[in-house]
């Protein structure tokens, strides 16, 4: 299982990237990283921006992955709650290595 993620797509909190740039990271964004090693294919995306989704400052959003075909309605349903920062950020692809891929 892949996962893609559409990067410039995940909801930041305010000033994320700024202080991402500004050097203010966790420990852990370097040790998440290690963990994933060759499995986490960052391509061409912002590296202040990697950095961000690979820190746990925020103890990590909550990701659902649900079919296609779901995905309005769960979108529709979770605004009818007020969910904040409700996204669809990319999607989970078959490949013969698990891994995590920025795009």
């Amino acid at each position: 299982t892949l996962l893609e993620i559409e990067a410039a797509k995940v909801p930041l909190m305010n000033l994320a990237l700024q202080l991402a740039r500004d050097g203010v990271l966790t420990r852990a964004e370097k040790s998440n990283r290690a963990h994933l090693g060759d499995r986490l294919n960052v391509g061409r995306v912002d590296p202040d921006l990697v950095s961000v989704l690979a820190d746990a400052q925020t103890s990590g959003g909550l990701l659902l992955s649900v079919p296609t075909a779901r995905t309005e309605g769960l979108l529709t349903a979770l605004a009818a709650r007020r969910t904040p920062c409700a996204a669809t950020i990319g999607r989970v692809l078959s490949a013969p290595k698990p891994g995590i891929r920025l795009v």
